[in-house]
């Protein structure tokens, strides 16, 4: 294969992957949340860290989640927190969070001790995590 076809198919894959923003959510910080009941899950990359916050509970110190395929194009995140697995699965739609009417690019489901949870996710704006 030429030096110039290398380059072009190099090119060609850059593009695609930036392009079609088929970036996955763990490339940088990440924060999930919802609200009736309240709940956050803040993820960070630099510490590869999880933390879940509920109101009835001292926060959760979970495992850096793994990302796998889900169904429809959806992305699921797993952390191990001593209580159990906690199943985040993001969808790729706008999601507004009901409280301060932002915007987030994902709609978030988390399944926990056998209670599903549903919230929005997104990168932390200024004064999160």
């Amino acid at each position: 294969m030429s030096t110039v076809r290398l380059g072009f198919v190099a090119a060609a894959a850059i593009c695609f992957s930036a392009c079609s923003g088929g970036g996955s959510p763990l490339d940088n910080d990440l924060t999930l949340l919802g609200t009736e009941p309240f709940w956050a899950m803040q993820i960070s990359k630099e510490a590869k860290t999880a933390t879940f916050s509920r109101p009835s509970s001292s926060d959760m110190n979970a495992g850096y989640p793994v990302q796998t395929k889900g169904e429809g194009g959806a992305i699921v995140l797993t952390s191990q927190s001593p209580e159990g697995d906690i199943v985040m699965t993001l969808s790729k739609k706008k999601c507004l969070d009901g409280m301060s009417d932002r915007e987030y690019p994902w709609e978030a489901t988390v399944l926990f001790n056998g209670q599903t949870l549903k919230g929005c996710a997104g990168p932390p704006q200024h004064g999160e995590g």
